[in-house]
């Protein structure tokens, strides 16, 4: 999807908006779909379009969040689309460094050991290097998204969000075994008040709401989506004005 934006009354307004042909990836042979009913809970009126709030910091990750609900869930969504950042697979010191700018003091210890066992797993189960890539050049590709959020608890302490997420994770490149895959995941990030902002405590996944695929549509192949691991195609927070 491209869209068209031109600066007026100093802000950034929409001009024009159009869409072709996207990559197709497969849903998760594991996952069944599931029924109408299982998503009853993400009709408009249970569930927010996540927004993200807040601008980023001068280390690049994101400035302080609102001690509201609204700042809890901003917090919520950039904790998914972090975890989710190919970067906390394959860079250590940017993992690192994220954890200790989003992570409670309390937990992160704990947060950074668990981080660097997941990012080692997955890098030693695709044959992923350093530099994210397989021996004959493949790209790790991985994406999180937040569809919906909506609160489990709340308070200017603490809160717990849970997201509805669509994720794309998999190997770009000539082994269409690695093609990558959508996983859709109910996410539940719980968060406390620390240090002016939004701290996560436990990022945890549920089990998944599995849209039915699209009918008579192929996924593409695998080498297809080596352009969306391009750093130009990262996801960048909005700047908006926290409060806190």
């Amino acid at each position: 999807m491209t869209v068209e934006l031109t600066w007026e009354s100093n802000d950034w307004k929409l001009d024009n908006s159009s869409s072709t042909t996207g990559l197709v990836a497969p849903i998760d042979a594991r996952q069944a779909s599931n029924v109408t009913n299982d998503f009853s809970d993400y009709v408009p009126a249970a569930a927010e379009d996540p927004v993200l709030s807040g601008s980023t910091g001068q280390d690049g990750f994101p400035a302080p969040y609102g001690r509201n609900e609204r700042g809890a869930h901003a917090a919520a969504v950039s904790a998914t689309m972090l975890y989710g950042d190919p970067r906390f697979f394959t860079d250590e010191d940017w993992r690192h460094r994220m954890l200790a700018a989003t992570a409670a003091p309390s937990v992160l210890h704990s947060l950074t050991s668990d981080a660097d066992s997941t990012a080692r797993l997955v890098m030693e189960n695709r044959g992923i290097g350093a530099d994210g890539k397989t021996a004959d050049g493949s790209v790790l590709i991985t994406r999180t998204a937040a569809l919906a959020t909506r609160s489990i608890s709340y308070s200017e302490q603490a809160a717990s969000i849970e997201l509805w997420t669509a994720s794309v994770g998999g190997v770009a490149g000539k082994d269409e075994a690695q093609r990558p895959q959508v996983a859709f995941l109910r996410m539940t990030v719980d968060l406390v008040r620390e240090d002016g902002t939004w701290k996560t405590t436990a990022v945890t996944p549920f089990e998944p709401l599995v849209p039915a695929p699209p009918a008579m549509q192929e996924a593409d192949p695998a080498d297809s989506f080596a352009d969306v691991g391009v750093p130009a195609m990262r996801l960048r927070l909005r700047d908006d004005a926290p409060g806190c």
